[in-house]
Order: C-alpha cells, then structure tokens, then sequence
C-alpha cells in the first residue's frame, strides 16, 4: 500500500476541483438530437441533368454526406430521404456557428477539377462568347436528359424497339471561370471574396483531371507558410497528371472547385502524385476542404428549402423520467455496495462518482456530443468500474481468511486484482477501438466514451480507492476491513450439469433465430427502414404529451400505420405547441432501399393532385395518404383542425377569355401582422412576374400571355375559434392552353393554379403571411441509418472478434480466445433472438424493434459479455499456475475457478440490473427498448460465463488432449 499520500491527495484535489468546474455550467453539454433536439434542414436536389437512375441519386448525396460528416466524430447528425429528390438533415443542438459550418459541408457539391488555363485576364469578348456557349451547351444538355429518359422508359417497356439513344452533346472547349481571392488590398484576408482575373480554362478531357481521382488530401503549409491542402493521386490520376504537368511546363494549372477557380499556379516541373492546393484560405476553411475531398463530390448540389428548430425525439417528459430512472438505480447501486461491504463500499461508491464526473467532464471537455449510444457507454464503465472494485474486495477477503494481515492483504488483493481489471479492460478497448475506426455517427460516439470511461474507471479503482485505503491505514483510521458474506465459496461440479446447458443454449439460439430469418425487415425499426414523415400544425397550443396521447389511441385502432412512431416538435416563431412531426413505419422503404415518393409539400386538393402525378402507385406513397387521413379525423374531433390552405379552384368564363378564382387561408397570430388584400396582391405580383411558367413557354422559348392577380378581397375575418383569415385570389382573364407546347404560348390551367400556389410558399410571401396548412409535407423517408452501417458494423464486429482472440491468446491461449468469442457470439445471438420473440409474442408495453438505442444496448452487451467472460479465465490462468496440471486436473481446476468467482459475478450482474431495472420499469417507453435489450443481454452474459465459455473451453482442452495422446501413441 502507498505510505506517502499527500501528494496524490493534492493531484486528486486539483483534479477533482477542475472537472466540478467543467461541470458547473450545464450549457457546456452537447447533447444529442434524442435528448435535446435541435435544427433540421430541408434540402431539395436537382435532378435534371442526371441521366442515369435519377432516383438512386438522393441515396448517393446521403452516403456522401454522412462520411463527409463522420469525419468528424461525433455530432450523431441524422440524415432522411424524403420522396425521390429531397433530404432532412438533423443537426443536434442550437450552436449557431457550428451548423453553419456543417451546411456548408452539406451545401458545397464538392466537385473538384484540375484545368489547364488558356487565357489569363480574358478581354469581355472572349468572357461573352464563352459564357453564351456554355449556356448553350448546359440548354441543349437538358433536353437531351429530357429525351434519353423518355427513349429508355421506351425502351424497359418494349425490350424488341432497336431505336438508337439520342447523342449527347459534345460539352464546349474552352469555358470561362473567374478566379476568386478573398486578400484585400492591406494584404488582410477580406469577409467576401472579391473577383481578380478572368480565366477562359480547357474544357477538352486529356486536359481536364477529375477530383475522383484524388486517393487521399490532409492539411499543410505552402512554401510562404499560409494554409494549404496536399493531395495525392491513386495510380491513373498520377499518370494522367505527370503527362500534363510535363507536356505543359510553364503554363498555368487551374483547381477549380464548384466552378470556382480557387488557384492557378504555374507548371513549375513535372508532377505526378502528389501536389498542393494554395489560395487564401483560413485554417477552417482548410479542414473543410480537406473533408469535402476524402468524403467525395456529390452528382448535384442540395438547394436548402428550409431551416427549423425541433424538439427531441424523446419528449421532455421522457427524458426526465429516464434521469430519474438512473439516479434511482445509481442509489440503489451505492446502498447495494454500502451496506455489503460497509467501509469499503463507501470508498467504492467514491471511486463510481468520481468515475462519472470525470467520463462527463471528458464529454465536455471535448465537446462530444451526448447521446443514448453515449450513455450506454457511460452506463458500461460505471458497471466495469463497480465490477473492478468488487474483484478487489472479493480478493482481500479471500487473503484474510488465508490468515495474512490487514495491510498484506490489501497489498496482495490490489496485486491480483490487477491482472484480471487490465485484461478484462483492454479487451473491452479493443471492442471500442475498432467500433470508432470501422463504426458511423452514434456508434463512434458510443465508442468513444466507452474508451474514456474504460481509462477512467480503471484508474479509479486502482489509484483512487487504494489512495483513500492507504491513507485511512496510515492514520489508523483503519483496524479492520469488515465486510458482509451471502455464502462461502461453494464446491459445485459445474463440469458435470456444463453439457446440458450448452445444448439448452444452442436449442434457443436455433429456436429463437428460426423467427429472425423469416421476419427479415420486421426485426428493424424505422430508423433502420424508413416510413411515413407527416408534418402536422394544429389551430391551438397543445402540448407533445396530449399529441402523444392522440397517437396512442390511433396505434391502438390502426397499429398497421402508426406501428415504431416518434414524434418530434418544431418550435415556429408565433407557433408554440402547434407544429409536430410524425415518423411511422407506415410506408417504409422498399426493399431496394429507395423511399417511395408520396407527394409534394402540402395538403389539400395540392397534395392530391400531387399524388395523381407524382405517386409511385406502391403501398408506400398509399401508406403515407392513410396515415394523414387518420390524423385528419382525429384532430377535426378534438377541434385543432387548421382549414386546407387552398378552396377548390373556380373557372369563369369572362370577357378575355377564363378567369380563376381562389381561396387562400393565412394563419392570425398576434406575432403576425395580417397583410391587406392590397399588399397581398403586389407580393403575389412579385413572385409571378418572375416564374417562367407564366412569363415564357418552356419549349417554344417565346413570351406567354402574361396572368397576374385582378384583385384579392376578404372573405372571412379570423376569429378566436378559428385563426385563420380567408382571401378570394382572382387571376386576369385569358386564353389558357391545352398544353404546354401549344403556340398560344399561354399557361395551362394546370400550370396556373400549380404557380399560384407555389407564389404562397415563396419565401418572400411566406415573410408577411403564413399559409393555412394543418399537413405542410405529407412523404415517405428513407432510413436514418446510412445503408452502409449494416455492412460496417458487422465489420467491426469481426475484427473486434479477431482482436480479441488475438489478445487472449497471447495472455492465455488460442484455447481460451475461442471459448470467449463463443460466450460472446452467443449472449448477441440470444438478445437479438429473445428481442424477435418478445415482439412477436408481447406486442404492446414490449414492441420491440431494432434501432439505434437497440444497437447501442447490443454494443454495451458486446463489452460486458468479454469483461464477466475474462474474469473466470483469469482465475482458471492463476489456478492453474499455482496447483500446476499434475496436482489437479484442467476440469478440476476450471470448476474451482467458477467457485471463487461466482461471489463477483452475482454481485456484479446484481448491481447492474438495479440500474438496468429501474430504466426498464421507470424510465418510460423512449428507453424502454434499450434497457430491455440490455437486460436480456446482461442476463445471457452472466449465464455464458459460466455455462457457454467454460464448457467450450473444456471441449476444446480435451480435443487439445486426445490429439496429444494420439501423436504421442503414432510416435511411440
């Protein structure tokens, strides 16, 4: 024990003084989307020059996007498909600055291109004539992309058609980009760039090196020592440089990004992998270039639609009653210790709270992002560092009843204890180290407090608790360390009841996965399958907990449409309590993995119009009307019903042709100033003046017959029943077209009414009236899972498994690796088995599905299964070293280890589940799914233990055995 404490007392004070100061201020958190909330955009994609598979396009931008923002660690953002061309990104929290800058990761399309440069400082008329080529060119591109789908929708339909595909046209030579530099004349670096030369760039492909073959770019300094990017290129992108580099030597290279000339050096020498991006770049800017090219250009650029702040996916009242529920099980957890091992306990009890403030003072310090994934981690080093304390107690008995003395006893305890704490430790780490190198988003952050706590936890319960012990033994504080006993190391014959077990357990693993296979997607939650996305606004404030009640009665009656629902509010300036998101499994995703496009933005005969033209005709985008509908009914019984934005539209006939008439509701709010029919009609007028469908035909090219508002009146005042306020919109007389291409070069009716809607959305009406809208998006999303976390989790899952063979067979042997990976492969096998049956079986306060709290849960199991796991062999390990093969038998000395074990493994699962319990039963149903998982897994990690990894190892010892003996036999 140590003798000198003093100075280990002031480094704990200190230590302890600045963590409490982090903790101080609870704004200091980031906490996730799931507990917090945060900002979500609404991003739309152009798909109009996309020639191949436009609707795999969405899928891609979302994979690009979430690596790009799984660089950087842990900000658990959740991205959705929404419909064919559209993305909902969810950001966690309110830190202005930072979803500033991951916008603009999401918004920069990334496309990066190396040019050589023909003409510096162009004169106008070059930059005119090039300018007008390309428009020519991106004009005639279009309609190609118009005529190759239709010729290969002809196509797919009639395979016998030998019609050629129409010929794409040959992009221009020489283009025109204008390089940017944001230095200002003093030589500072200026807000907004300001344009210095005009380039005209070689467009031809020998002379043109796309950024896709760019293997690899970091950080670096140029030769002035000012932020840069290196970059290397793979093997063809290295040829094809080195070939320009040399043929062009003293000619200007251009690195254009997004169109953007940011730099044009000149040719020095020859290059051929490796190269340097300069321009004035701040050290941000440089890191988000950096990112952009190791996650890779996106086929189009996300044109943000709109910006908003939501609530947590959980619901206040869910994650108070889940804190309450874990300081409940922590009391329990530290009486529990307490009162067994009385002075002993209270240090142990030290040594959990200083292992939770620090794992939370490492969350701040680091700015992590905190989340369900990361409290499981936390809630996994809290039971390591709890299992760790027993292990030395449990020793210190066993080495007072060996006679030695208090101070001995301690001494060896610690010494003993050591080996088992760092192995079963390190093997957890191994497990954590591989899920953030190979995992995404919430299993990275899961991954990082799990190392953190494991560091944390392992220097708590051998340097704290061993500094408070010293120092009350060196005080005389200390005579005797009194501790409770439930029983005496019991002398059972594991090895002999071993066998049954383990075929009980191989039956349940094929039992309960004979229901897995068949389920297929019904064992996922939406996270993982997508579904229904149903945008709601009431007429009053209601708060989430009385929405929530409303789709529980809906789940009751139609549990096909509202089955894995969450609900999120979105906080609308002037609209408190009155905007909410629905996500359902109504809907989801197909198997292919696309989301089914349900509509446009709207409700109303908009939304229905929108299906006839828009709808997929699957399931799907039908699952999503129904589940709108049933909303609709429910919420007109109780009063809350907003109005549909838009009457039906009425055709006169007038002089001059036809006239519409429509009806417009806007929202009254005393945060809204009502605008006049007047001041309605000039915004209006704003907006049609400038849309192209009603001031040019978008074939012939010509001007149309221009429509415009003839006057907007007030029909109905809102009132304190009904906020909402009625104007009558009647457009001027004319000549509609029956279609589009007719030479009238007028606007369908299709078209007006389509354009006069849109007018409402336009941001510029939007900011002086808010439309009446109680269902704004009405769509199917894809998962928020990107489709690659399956695949890179079953990665990881894996390599940790190689790992950890790896490590426990050079502390013990390729024996005991084995028998530890089958302990844990069975403790997962069997919680994903027993999750699929439960929900099968024990729908209701037991609907299981997995999502990522589930996949949280089965990590955590992951690490705790080897931890129980590694403490039985490390005590086999020591057995066998102290009374050696010939004084007792390999199955001897096995069933003794699980004797002089089975005190901690209780002890430890017991306090353990009083946490997991107290989530289970009192921590509502946002975590219920997570702490049941949990506890089954607990439950199959304790019983492995002792009934899966022993037995393995004993019939791997005896095969080990009977080929000795028939080796030696050969030989003799």
């Amino acid at each position: 024990m140590y003798k000198r404490t003093r100075w280990g007392w002031v480094f704990l004070t200190l230590f302890v003084g600045l963590c409490c100061w982090m903790l101080s201020d609870p704004k200091r958190f980031n906490l996730g989307i799931d507990l917090q909330g945060g900002t979500e955009l609404s991003y739309q994609l152009d798909l109009t020059h996309i020639v191949e598979n436009p609707e795999d396009v969405a899928n891609e931008v979302k994979d690009i996007i979430s690596r790009r923002l799984d660089l950087y660690g842990l900000k658990e953002i959740r991205i959705a498909v929404e419909g064919q061309n559209r993305l909902v990104v969810t950001i966690p929290g309110g830190d202005a600055e930072s979803t500033d800058f991951i916008k603009q990761q999401i918004e920069k399309a990334g496309n990066l291109r190396l040019q050589l440069v023909e003409t510096s400082n162009a004169p106008q008329s070059d930059v005119d004539r090039y300018s007008k080529e390309e428009a020519d060119y991106l004009a005639r591109h279009a309609r190609y992309v118009e005529s190759y789908r239709a010729w290969k929708a002809r196509v797919d339909a009639d395979s016998s058609l030998t019609e050629k595909a129409p010929a794409e046209p040959p992009p221009p030579e020489l283009i025109y980009r204008q390089r940017w530099d944001r230095k200002a004349p003093d030589g500072t670096l200026s807000e907004e760039p300001e344009a210095r030369e005009a380039l005209i760039l070689v467009n031809r492909p020998e002379s043109v090196i796309e950024g896709r073959l760019i293997e690899s770019a970091g950080a670096t300094f140029d030769q002035n020592g000012r932020n840069a990017v290196a970059f290397t290129m793979r093997g063809e992108g290295g040829t094809k440089l080195g070939e320009l580099t040399d043929a062009h030597q003293g000619d200007r290279l251009a690195i254009v990004l997004d169109e953007q000339v940011i730099s044009a050096p000149n040719i020095q020498s020859r290059i051929t992998t490796n190269g340097i991006i300069t321009g004035q770049f701040t050290s941000q800017e440089v890191n988000g270039l950096v990112t952009i090219l190791k996650g890779g250009s996106l086929p189009t650029k996300p044109k943000i639609l709109s910006e908003n702040t939501v609530g947590s996916v959980f619901g206040q009242a869910s994650i108070e009653a889940g804190f309450v529920a874990v300081m409940i099980g922590l009391i329990g957890v530290m009486l529990t210790i307490s009162v067994y091992y009385l002075f002993g306990g209270l240090v142990a009890n030290f040594a959990l709270i200083f292992n939770v403030v620090v794992v939370l003072s490492y969350v701040v310090c680091f700015r992590q992002t905190l989340t369900l994934p990361g409290i499981a981690g936390i809630l996994l080093t809290i039971g390591m560092s709890v299992d760790a304390n027993i292990l030395i107690f449990e020793r210190v008995r066993e080495e007072r009843k060996r006679g030695k003395s208090l101070m001995q006893a301690l001494s060896t305890g610690y010494q003993r204890a050591f080996s088992v704490i760092f192995d079963a430790n390190l093997t957890t780490a191994i497990t954590g180290v591989v899920l953030f190198n190979f995992g995404t988003g919430p299993v990275k952050g899961f991954a990082v407090t799990l190392i953190a706590g494991i560091l944390i936890s392992f220097v708590s319960a051998l340097f704290v608790t061993r500094l408070i012990l010293s120092t009350a033994l060196n005080l005389g504080m200390l005579k005797k360390l009194k501790m409770l006993e439930a029983f005496d190391t019991p002398k059972i014959t594991f090895s002999r009841i071993q066998k049954p077990f383990l075929v009980l357990s191989v039956f349940v693993v094929i039992g309960t996965w004979a229901l897995v296979l068949p389920r297929g997607k019904e064992n996922y939650g939406i996270d993982f399958t997508g579904g229904a996305r149903i945008g709601v606004t009431l007429s009053k404030t209601w708060d989430r907990e009385g929405m929530e009640d409303l789709i529980k009665r809906l789940e009751s009656e139609k549990p096909e449409l509202f089955r894995d629902w969450s609900l999120q509010e979105v906080q609308v300036e002037g609209q408190d309590g009155r905007n909410f998101v629905l996500l359902t499994r109504a809907g989801e995703a197909s198997e292919s993995g696309e989301a089914s496009e349900s509509g446009e933005e709207g409700s109303g005969e908009e939304t229905a119009e929108a299906q006839s033209g828009a709808s997929t005709g699957e399931p799907d985008a039908e699952a999503a009307q129904r589940v709108r509908a049933a909303l609709e009914a429910e919420i007109e019984k109780i009063g809350y019903l907003l109005p549909p934005p838009f009457g039906a539209p009425v055709w006169t006939e007038e002089v001059g042709g036809e006239s519409l008439a429509l009806s417009v509701n806007i929202v009254t709010s005393d945060d809204y100033v009502t605008v006049s029919g007047g001041d309605l009609e000039t915004l209006l007028n704003g907006f049609l003046e400038d849309d192209p469908a009603l001031t040019e035909d978008p074939v012939l090219g010509v001007p149309a017959i221009r429509v415009r508002p003839g006057g907007v009146t007030l029909v109905q005042a809102a009132t304190d029943e009904r906020p909402v306020t009625t104007y009558r919109v009647a457009m001027t007389p004319f000549t509609p077209s029956l279609v589009a291409t007719t030479d009238k070069a007028a606007p369908t009716k299709e078209q007006l009414e389509n354009t006069l809607r849109k007018a409402f959305r336009d941001d510029g009406v939007k900011s002086k009236c808010v439309l009446s809208d109680p269902f704004p998006t009405v769509s199917t999303v894809g998962p928020v899972v990107a489709r690659n976390l399956q695949g890179k989790a079953l990665v990881a899952f894996f390599i940790s498994i190689l790992g950890i063979i790896f490590y426990v067979s050079l502390r013990f042997e390729f024996n005991f690796g084995l028998a530890a990976i089958a302990a844990l492969v069975h403790d997962v096998l069997i919680t994903i088995g027993i999750l699929a049956l439960t929900d099968h079986f024990a729908g209701g306060f037991l609907a299981l599905k997995i999502n990522l709290p589930e996949v949280a849960a089965l990590l955590t199991i992951v690490g705790y299964s080897i931890n129980d796991t590694i403490v039985v062999f490390d005590r086999i390990r020591e057995n066998l070293r102290i009374y050696g093969r010939k004084k007792m038998t390999f199955r001897d000395c096995v069933d003794l280890s699980i004797n002089q074990t089975l005190s901690r493994t209780l002890w430890t699962s017991v306090t353990t589940l009083l946490t997991v319990c107290s989530l289970l039963f009192l921590g509502g149903e946002a975590v219920r799914g997570f702490a049941f998982t949990f506890l089954v897994g607990l439950t199959a990690g304790t019983y492995s233990s002792v009934f899966i990894a022993s037995p393995v190892l004993l019939l791997l010892n005896d095969r080990a055995m009977r080929r000795r003996e028939e080796m030696a036999t050969q030989t003799a």
